[in-house]
């Protein structure tokens, strides 16, 4: 990101850093097993108001919303926004991840409680269909 911006790997981890302390962008760290496959090991960045980054792409309306390109990935962080925020208020204790294989195989959301570990998978679709 920084060299697409020609901006110092500091600095774009500055801004990240008062992003994610501003609670306007969620960090998940990538979940790390003992699996064969080669794991990727960045975080993922979310953006935790789907409507701010709407208004900030000025996006008006939800067809014009629809037609992004982005649009799956706004509804992924919302979806996760939302899931997290039940659970945490819930007083549920969980650790928040997210599993990608370096040969792109991904689970979106991965939570951890401690004797058990849920997969989501998080899809915008208008005819869905059961794995």
């Amino acid at each position: 990101m920084g060299k697409s911006l020609v901006l110092s790997y500091h600095t774009i981890n500055s801004y990240l850093d008062y992003l994610m302390g501003a609670f306007l962008l969620r960090q998940l760290p990538p979940y790390q097993s003992n699996i064969r496959k080669r794991l990727v090991k960045r975080p993922k960045l979310y953006w935790r108001d789907s409507g701010l980054v709407h208004a900030l792409m000025n996006v008006a309306d939800e067809n014009a919303l629809l037609s992004q390109p982005w649009v799956g990935t706004s509804w992924e962080g919302y979806v996760i926004e939302q899931a997290l925020g039940e659970l945490s208020s819930s007083g549920c204790n969980f650790n928040a991840y997210y599993f990608r294989t370096s040969d792109q195989y991904e689970v979106d959301l991965v939570l951890d409680f401690g004797k058990e570990i849920w997969a989501v998978e998080v899809k915008l679709t208008s005819s869905p269909a059961r794995l």
